[in-house]
């Protein structure tokens, strides 16, 4: 039998496959790390790791393949269109 959030979910189109994908949240401000993974969990997505900041993102993608990748803009070292262009070249 499906929880109450696993229905409200289908009913919005997220599978369960799709919940099985690999996140990376990247922020400097550990809130709104934990705000936007608090979310992610509320939506059934159980693997997602956190950075905080560009740099130490790039490290986590040389170890591990991610489906995605929510990422703040402002941050040191690595900005997230940096980060962003990093990933795709």
């Amino acid at each position: 039998m499906l929880r109450q959030n696993e229905l409200e979910l289908s009913e919005i189109g997220i599978t369960i496959k799709e919940r099985q994908v690999k996140i990376l949240v990247v922020d400097d401000m550990a809130s709104m790390r934990h705000v936007m993974i608090g979310m992610l969990r509320r939506l059934g997505f159980t693997d997602i790791d956190e950075a905080t900041d560009g740099k130490r993102a790039l490290e986590l993608l040389e170890e591990k393949p991610y489906q995605q990748v929510i990422s703040d803009l402002n941050m040191p070292h690595i900005d997230g269109l940096a980060l962003l262009h990093e990933i795709r070249t």
